[in-house]
């Protein structure tokens, strides 16, 4: 008898190592299941609900991954699956993953593209008529805005004071009087030569329009 409750009190230690041991497994897998997001994302994107759903989906193919090990102990980013289930789960992983992967190219592009000075306005713009076209639509505005000037050296007007508080928020420490001297027409030719504009140190159209854009 003695034997018999030896051998119990035994196999049930072994159990309960091994409920203790599964359920050990079950919260600490194997692997990571979290998804890393890049660093060259556009975490200000023109797009909110685009960006949200990025966030969202992200979120879902962690727990996706994350749940279906604890309740299976089964890694669904593995590519060998052989259960039917751990197979519908892993195509649902991958779909997922698909669509994430199709939001993140469009949001690192965005951030390439303001890193070369696009504005939020452009890259949907760019996004709409592809870059080529709005290129082309730029190079057409720059010639026409370029003719079109606002201001120049000896006047005096509320839109030059304007522009020199503008070129201030740039970085340039002019007076702002609304005087067009020597200063400010210094200060707007640098400014133009940064964007890659003929710097004449006239206030053209687009000098202006560029001055005052927002991101």
């Amino acid at each position: 008898m003695k034997k018999v409750f030896k051998f119990l009190l035994i196999g049930l230690f072994l159990y309960a190592t091994f409920v203790v041991y599964e359920q050990y497994k079950r919260v600490h897998p194997p692997v990571d299941f979290s998804y890393s997001i890049p660093t060259e994302i556009d975490s200000n994107y023109h797009a909110i609900i685009k960006l949200n759903n990025y966030y969202d989906l992200c979120f879902e193919v962690e727990s996706l991954a994350q749940k279906f090990w604890y309740d299976n102990l089964i890694n669904i980013q593995a590519d060998q699956q052989t259960y039917p289930i751990a197979l519908t789960a892993r195509r649902k992983h991958l779909q997922k993953l698909r669509i994430i992967k199709a939001i993140e190219k469009d949001l690192i592009q965005s951030k390439s593209f303001k890193n070369k000075g696009y504005t939020n306005f452009d890259i949907k713009k760019i996004e709409q008529v592809g870059l080529q076209n709005f290129l082309q639509a730029e190079k057409e505005l720059f010639f026409q805005e370029g003719l079109n000037i606002l201001a120049e050296k000896g006047q005096y007007s509320r839109l030059i004071y304007f522009t020199q508080v503008q070129l201030n928020l740039k970085g340039f420490t002019i007076k702002e009087d609304g005087i067009f001297n020597l200063e400010t027409e210094n200060a707007l030719a640098s400014y133009q030569k940064s964007i890659n504009h003929l710097p004449t140190g006239l206030l053209d159209q687009y000098t202006f329009r560029k001055l005052v854009k927002t991101p």
